[in-house]
């Protein structure tokens, strides 16, 4: 509890949620999944620790503050929203730091990094069920704060496993020697071949078949709505 520093006790009977016995607060969490700590981060906001809310290996993770789930802190934000919604500027968890592209299929969705179970890592919409898998030759990665000059989508900072590259990735040559990029990951020729876009759980399956298990290439193209990430996320 991030008023009295107390630890908030689970309550498992549906609708699950979380009380705080010192202060006599229940708060309101995401349903149909597991909730635990999330690296003992704390929401810069009112002090309570993130926690991590997780559909599996084949789902959506979701970071998220149980005060700010209940109790939004901005204006734009809906009830229920959790960090991917958040638009703190200076957070690391918030969607102002992660978004790194506009989902191309859902209207006025972001992708936004989950590195909840790093090194495997992905991006989530915010918005819809969509997810941009993220191939394992990729050991690092975070969300730059530069956007593309040609599509918009915020440049990242990849650190790539050479033994993990499949062939297909760019030249040979090339690969062994760079392992580092500060880019649109999406418009690079080597980059772009290390995402495929899926649909979280049962859907993911159906898009990969519907698709051919295309990459991101043309959807990372599309870029962000005018406004930038904060308006593309949010109306």
């Amino acid at each position: 509890c991030g008023k009295c520093h107390r630890y908030l006790k689970m309550i498992e009977s549906r609708p699950q949620r979380l009380h705080c016995p010192i202060c006599n607060e229940t708060y309101t969490v995401p349903q149909n999944g597991t909730i635990r700590l999330y690296k003992e981060v704390r929401c810069p906001l009112d002090d309570f620790e993130l926690l991590l809310w997780s559909q599996g290996t084949k789902g959506k993770n979701i970071v998220f503050c149980p005060y700010c789930f209940s109790h939004p802190p901005f204006a734009n934000m809906p009830k229920g929203s959790a960090c991917h919604w958040c638009l703190h500027p200076t957070c690391p968890q918030s969607m102002e730091s992660r978004a790194v592209d506009a989902c191309p299929e859902c209207p006025n969705g972001l992708f936004v990094l989950d590195d909840s179970t790093a090194p495997k890592y992905r991006f989530n919409c915010n918005r819809c069920p969509t997810m941009l898998l993220v191939s394992d030759a990729i050991k690092q990665i975070s969300v730059g704060n530069v956007p593309c000059e040609k599509c918009s989508a915020m440049h990242l900072h990849i650190k790539l496993d050479p033994a993990k590259l499949p062939k297909a990735a760019g030249d040979e040559g090339e690969s062994e020697t760079r392992t580092t990029f500060s880019e649109c990951a999406f418009c690079s020729d080597v980059l772009c071949h290390l995402f495929q876009l899926v649909q979280s759980r049962q859907e993911a399956r159906q898009s990969n078949s519907a698709r051919g298990g295309s990459n991101t290439r043309a959807g990372g193209r599309r870029g962000r709505r005018p406004g930038g990430r904060t308006r593309a996320g949010l109306s």
